[in-house]
């Protein structure tokens, strides 16, 4: 008989399932920042979306936004591949959460507190450390800080070790599908995992969710070929012309290298195969 594939925390439904509990996620929230301890949860929205004010701006959707009795708002945000695109994603969940926060008319002193959680199923940085957290700087002197009342944070699933946070390390191990019966937060959360995974209904529903995800990611493949071989082909064409009015390759290069998709080497190679 096949055995069938176990959904655990990692697995977004999964996630945003066991996510819902005001306990175990302020639990998780207490695990990556220490220093918040004196706070309630008011709220959990799971897959929380922003859509842009009009048809082409693009919009967003938040796996657990959290707002806490001050008015904070936390977006807590499992991620299974490296996608090398962290920093971008999260100054534009920012500005989202930022726009959501603060109401017509309001000054931006009223602005709450935001923290950007990202649970990471691998090491970004390749550092070796549990978790990064993140602030704004002065360059020159790290003393000097810009207050903008938010703190972003990345967790590094794969760490093996955790100094001095017992909590942040149950949450690692529970990613990686440890078990710790010990833990009364991490117990609620592997009986959720296995109330979920016995569900019929639920077991559907997260396997006709995964196979869109990897249809729309085969799509997504297949247009960026296309895509990539248009481009490339509109590119030589303006190669071409460029070469009739007398430009050189080097002149050529330095003024498409960065405007396009290609590496430099690629454009140089482009750039020479072209008479």
């Amino acid at each position: 008989m096949e055995q069938k594939k176990w959904f655990g925390f990692s697995q977004d439904l999964v996630f945003g399932e066991v996510m819902k509990n005001k306990k175990f996620c302020k639990y998780v929230i207490q695990a990556t920042i220490p220093t918040l301890y004196d706070f309630e949860i008011i709220s959990i929205e799971s897959q929380k979306e922003f859509k842009g004010t009009d048809a082409k701006e693009k919009g967003v959707r938040l796996d657990i936004l959290v707002k806490n009795n001050d008015g904070d708002l936390f977006d807590i945000e499992m991620q299974n591949a490296n996608e090398y695109n962290l920093g971008k994603r999260m100054r534009y969940y920012q500005s989202r959460m930022d726009t959501f926060a603060l109401d017509s008319g309001s000054t931006y002193n009223e602005l709450k507190k935001t923290y950007i959680i990202f649970l990471c199923m691998f090491d970004y940085f390749n550092q070796g450390k549990a978790i990064y957290t993140f602030h704004e700087y002065e360059d020159s002197n790290k003393g000097l800080q810009l207050d903008t009342a938010s703190t972003k944070i990345i967790v590094n699933g794969a760490a093996t070790y955790v100094e001095n946070n017992s909590k942040l390390l149950s949450i690692i191990k529970l990613m990686q599908g440890k078990s710790d019966f010990s833990n009364k937060y991490i117990d609620y959360a592997l009986e959720k995992i296995a109330q979920i995974n016995n569900d019929p209904k639920k077991r559907r529903a997260i396997m006709e969710y995964e196979t869109r995800l990897l249809e729309r990611e085969q799509y997504g493949e297949q247009k960026g070929i296309k895509q990539g071989a248009v481009d490339t082909l509109a590119l030589s064409k303006k190669i071409k012309y460029l070469k009739s009015q007398g430009l050189t390759d080097e002149e050529i290069y330095h003024r498409y290298m960065g405007n396009s998709s290609l590496s430099s080497e690629q454009l140089k190679e482009l750039i020479t195969l072209i008479n």
